[in-house]
């Protein structure tokens, strides 16, 4: 994956993991990225399934979603597990799928109150 699309999908991925539902930009420049082939419901299982990964897995335990209406799927597999500025934080290994398209990164997630976001 190239650093601008690696960057795009980092950038799509934490919007989708905070899910505000009145943020308004412009989103049309990552168009092609696999998680623009994701219905709503699709996000919703792979919001709940990163949730569970970052919040409840150890590290190395995968969590797998699936959408078989859809055929969208991917996993979420937490690496490692470190305290950053007394922040819990977690290195976890993405692969995602939806309408032919593959996605794939190792991204930092940081707690912040209740949520988590990307470092």
């Amino acid at each position: 994956m190239s650093l601008v699309r690696s960057v795009v999908y980092a950038a799509y991925l934490a919007l989708v993991l905070t899910a505000a539902p009145a943020f308004a930009f412009n989103w049309s420049f990552i168009d092609r990225s696999v998680l623009t082939m994701m219905n709503q419901e699709d996000l919703t299982l792979l919001r709940g399934a990163l949730r569970q990964a970052l919040d409840q897995e150890p590290d190395g335990t995968a969590v797998a979603w699936s959408n078989t209406t859809s055929g969208a799927s991917g996993t979420f597999k937490p690496l490692s597990t470190t305290k950053v500025g007394g922040r819990t934080c977690r290195r976890v290994e993405t692969f995602t799928h939806a309408r032919g398209r593959n996605g794939r990164g190792i991204w930092e997630f940081c707690k912040q109150g209740s949520g988590w976001t990307l470092r």
